[in-house]
């Protein structure tokens, strides 16, 4: 190796490993930095998506609540017809009734979380109740039968209902 080589590679050494050096200085923080971006914007939009989900559920919650009662109190008129119950069965009524804004509310924050199992079955489901509550209310209606078909149809798809929830999370 000639003299002028030698002093060569000294030259790049002495220029080359600062240079790297400092380039690794430069680096190491901007890929932590990157990492520590990343890690919160997903905490944020993880944040975001359980609110909507909570959101989702209230609304779910108090739609299918006033929705079954109803149910339940034409169910339990069959046998019990006073007074008392036509007043519980007047004031169940106004209570689904008030509850569809929690019905398309529900609605929608199942298209905007985006999962489209739970959207097929909530929509499934709010139809079968409404055959369940048109069924029942129906004087012309009168075949057992045909009402628990419908009634088990509407269990069945809650179920289902519940099941694709289950995958929200």
């Amino acid at each position: 190796m000639s003299p002028e080589e030698i002093e060569l590679y000294k030259d790049i050494i002495k220029i080359g490993i600062p240079a790297v050096v400092g380039l690794s200085a430069g680096l190491i923080p901007y890929m932590i930095e990157r990492r520590k971006i990343s890690a919160q914007r997903y905490m944020e939009n993880e944040k975001g998506r359980r609110e909507l989900i909570l959101s989702f559920s209230e609304a779910l919650s108090k739609n299918i609540g006033s929705s079954t009662s109803y149910i339940a109190y034409l169910l339990s008129s069959d046998f019990n017809c006073s007074k008392d119950m036509a007043e519980k069965i007047s004031e169940s009524s106004v209570k689904m009734q008030e509850s569809e804004i929690d019905r398309t509310r529900a609605k929608a924050l199942s298209g905007i979380i985006g999962n489209n199992l739970v959207t097929d079955a909530l929509l499934e489901y709010d139809k079968c109740i409404s055959k369940v509550i048109s069924f029942i209310i129906d004087p012309k209606c009168s075949d057992k039968n045909e009402r628990n078909s419908l009634i088990e149809k509407m269990k069945l798809s809650e179920k289902e209902f519940l099941h694709a929830l289950g995958k929200l999370l």
